[in-house]
């Protein structure tokens, strides 16, 4: 039991501090302020859940899905200025968006896959 829980809270810091580094120090990269945010708290929410059933492979995998779909993000999102409205004056209100959420999304969720199909893989083998 002591194993699941330091497993955990080790997963969680090294999400956390994935986070930190994606949402806060590196956030001009790609200009997403809730984004980050939503998928990290899906990450502790699953490391949380993958933890009574000593799911490891799991948890490192959400921690490493978290990081390669940031990096992914980074290397093929796209930023543009998209139009949210009309000032008084007339001139477009321009604000700074991004598409690398989708390239961040799909890779995070690609990871937890593979890592649910790895553990539940491994522990066939194991039977």
């Amino acid at each position: 039991m002591k194993q699941r829980v330091l497993w955990m809270f080790s997963a969680m810091a090294a999400l956390l501090v994935s986070y930190v580094l994606c949402r806060h120090v590196l956030f001009g990269l790609h200009w997403m302020g809730q984004w980050p945010l939503v998928l990290f708290l899906f990450g502790v929410f699953l490391i949380a859940v993958s933890a009574p059933f000593d799911a490891r492979k799991v948890m490192v995998c959400t921690v490493m899905g978290y990081l390669l779909g940031f990096v992914l993000c980074v290397l093929f999102g796209h930023s543009y200025y998209a139009s949210v409205g009309v000032m008084p004056n007339g001139e477009a209100l321009l604000v700074p968006r991004h598409n690398g959420w989708a390239f961040w999304t799909f890779t995070y969720l690609a990871c937890i896959v593979l890592g649910i199909v790895w553990e539940i893989a491994g522990r066939v083998r194991a039977k």
